[in-house]
């Protein structure tokens, strides 16, 4: 028994864990068909998921390319090895690869609660490149965005953990047409903190 949860628990270690000596490279690639003519999000997220089933990447990896990448354009600093800021519309695209790609690997990975750290993540990126998308102009991307990947992170505990992206998503579902939505999901919470009530505060006033 001692013996299969330690396999387990290595197997969870592996998927997360970006070590591959080849990942660096291979996710490089996939940044670049996401935003390549002729490639986006969909053919980027085919090239990931294949990478991972040989083993070339890792979902962690992955996302902590993508977060490195959105730290870029938003602060318009060069990321490690580069010489320019990376474009804030490639740092979306590349998150929506990303986020697709976590979705398509879903049934691989460890659902036991001590790998919940991972369903966090996707949740963060979700969250970052929503903003970026948001703070940029693109609405309509950033709507995109705020709910994408894995239903798995969407609960009750991690809006309550995150007020800042239930905040963004009630925002962004308001700005695109939805406002009784935004007003709806901010209501149904036990309690709301800090940019979650302000915006339900600021949507209850019609502003």
């Amino acid at each position: 028994m001692r013996g299969l949860l330690l396999a387990v628990v290595a197997a969870g270690v592996a998927a997360l864990a970006g070590c591959a000596e080849r990942e660096p490279a291979a996710l490089a690639h996939a940044a670049a068909t996401a935003v390549a003519p002729g490639g986006g999000p969909a053919a980027a997220a085919a090239e990931l998921t294949a990478d991972f089933n040989t083993k070339r990447v890792t979902v962690g990896g992955a996302i902590d390319r993508a977060v490195a990448m959105l730290e870029s354009a938003a602060t318009g600093t060069p990321m490690l090895g580069e010489t320019t800021p990376v474009a804030s519309v490639d740092a979306t695209v590349f998150a929506a690869a990303v986020l697709d790609f976590c979705g398509a690997v879903e049934p691989q990975l460890p659902k036991a609660d001590e790998f919940y750290v991972i369903w966090i993540k996707m949740g963060r990126l979700a969250f970052r490149a929503a903003e970026e998308a948001h703070a940029a102009g693109r609405v309509n991307e950033s709507a995109a965005l705020v709910f994408r990947g894995p239903k798995r992170w969407q609960n009750d505990g991690y809006w309550y953990q995150y007020p800042d992206h239930d905040a963004l998503a009630a925002v962004i579902l308001a700005r695109t047409g939805n406002r009784a939505e935004a007003i709806h999901r901010l209501q149904s919470r036990i309690e709301l903190r800090g940019p979650a009530q302000e915006v339900y505060e600021m949507l209850m006033r019609g502003q």
